[in-house]
């Protein structure tokens, strides 16, 4: 239509990949994922520039999405824990630090987002690096979800802090949630990481 603005969106071919070559991420990698998994130096490809991830979802203004990867048209999925097509594609916020909460005003406790909340295992003893990994959040209410930057994860005391903006309300214990953009979780077919620091695929 006249004086309507125009916006053209696209993608590009990449080829090129190739087996893992680095001793240290192969390392790091799932015993049955190693010899599976290829990768690709998008500089060298003038993709240098990738579009970092941004805090998005409920109350968020809007951003870019998150890189996208199609193969023989099948979109691949960021890798994430739990795996999307787990029984249960889901980890839970199993609390928060004592004392640290507040009234949501309909006579629930929720967690302050700035102090942290709890998880429940060791699956992030597994992660050598969180510097770019993600977590992905029903924080208070199953209307108000978004997607949030880890700032630090305690091994010892299994508390994650997120960065700024934290996420939506507060945490409420039994929430779901899951993590996203680790490498150690390219442990099955349709799954992409990116190292934006190297700009590796």
């Amino acid at each position: 239509m006249p004086g309507e603005r125009v916006r053209l969106i696209g993608g590009q071919v990449i080829t090129g990949f190739t087996t893992v070559k680095d001793a240290a991420v192969q390392k790091r990698l799932d015993l049955t994922a190693r010899r599976h998994v290829r990768q690709v130096d998008l500089k060298a490809r003038g993709l240098g520039r990738l579009t970092r991830m941004r805090s998005r979802g409920f109350g968020r203004s809007l951003t870019t999405g998150h890189i996208e990867l199609f193969v023989d048209g099948e979109p691949q999925r960021m890798a994430r824990w739990p795996n999307a097509d787990a029984a249960d594609p889901f980890a839970c916020i199993a609390g928060y630090p004592e004392g640290k909460d507040k009234d949501d005003g309909h006579g629930m406790s929720l967690g302050l987002l700035e102090e942290g909340f709890f998880y429940e295992g060791d699956r992030p003893r597994r992660w050598a690096a969180t510097d770019d990994a993600w977590v992905h959040g029903y924080w208070a209410y199953d209307w108000a979800n978004s997607c949030e930057r880890i700032a630090s994860i305690d091994l010892k005391t299994r508390l994650i802090k997120t960065r700024p903006p934290h996420g939506n309300y507060g945490f409420k214990p039994g929430n779901r949630i899951y993590f996203l953009n680790i490498l150690e979780e390219l442990d099955s077919p349709g799954k992409l990481y990116v190292d934006r620091a190297a700009g590796i695929l």
